[in-house]
């Protein structure tokens, strides 16, 4: 186990044994860093240049040297990590700013909770929990405070998720006739197949950013597309 069984100056001793150079973070850094480091990652589409100590580094070796307090590291997985975890945000709360602010909020309680990482396990399923709690929680933030009648999307917000400008003209009316199908799911149908189908995300990665069993991803997500094919057949007989 990292973290809990083994101590930051260990970790540190063996990497500076090895000539690696770390670049520090207090042990309580300022909150305020980690959010720019974090916000400069998810706002910025370009890639980010690493240093080559860190570049070639797999995620669990970019998560030891985190927990041993090196910021490059930690701007590496945000950079590696950005667009999958937002993706998720975006397709669980359908608006494009609550999307960066779920995802900026997801970064920032991974860093927080760097020491309970178990390094002998895949980071990815740990981030997508963390991700994925993060999403529900502002969407029940958002729930409390939206008016009453107040509608949860917007037609812009859905197209902004699943448009894609690529599609030849003569297949749009198809598009959207899916498109408005696709968002008359509940979301326990909508989102495990818009996470498949539309941001290519395995079932185990959709049953680790829902809370739920990969058998309950794969009954939804074929469930779903029953509905879907069912409406839409409806659709284009009328």
């Amino acid at each position: 186990m990292v973290g809990g069984g083994r101590g930051y100056g260990c970790l540190s001793a063996w990497m500076v044994g090895r000539g690696c150079e770390v670049r520090r973070i207090p042990r309580n850094p300022d909150p305020g860093r980690v959010a720019r480091c974090v916000g400069r990652g998810i706002l910025n589409d370009a890639p980010k240049p690493h240093s080559s100590r860190v570049s070639g580094q797999t995620e669990n070796e970019l998560m030891l040297r985190v927990q041993a307090g090196d910021l490059d590291a930690f701007e590496q997985l945000v950079e590696r990590y950005k667009s999958m975890v937002y993706g998720l945000a975006l397709s669980i709360l359908r608006r494009p700013e609550d999307a960066e602010e779920a995802a900026q909020d997801a970064f920032v309680k991974l860093f927080r909770a760097r020491d309970r990482f178990d390094g002998e396990r895949s980071l990815e399923p740990w981030l997508l929990r963390i991700a994925g709690n993060a999403c529900r929680d502002l969407a029940r933030r958002r729930r409390a405070a939206r008016l009453p009648g107040q509608d949860a999307t917007s037609a812009d917000d859905v197209m902004h998720v699943v448009a894609d400008p690529r599609t030849p003209v003569h297949g749009r009316a198809v598009d959207q006739m899916v498109r408005h199908e696709l968002e008359q799911l509940s979301e326990r149908f909508r989102l495990p197949l818009e996470l498949k189908y539309l941001r290519g995300m395995t079932n185990h990665q959709i049953a680790e950013a829902m809370g739920i069993s990969i058998s309950n991803v794969k009954v939804q997500v074929a469930r779903a597309k029953d509905i879907l094919q069912s409406r839409l057949a409806g659709e284009v007989e009328a």
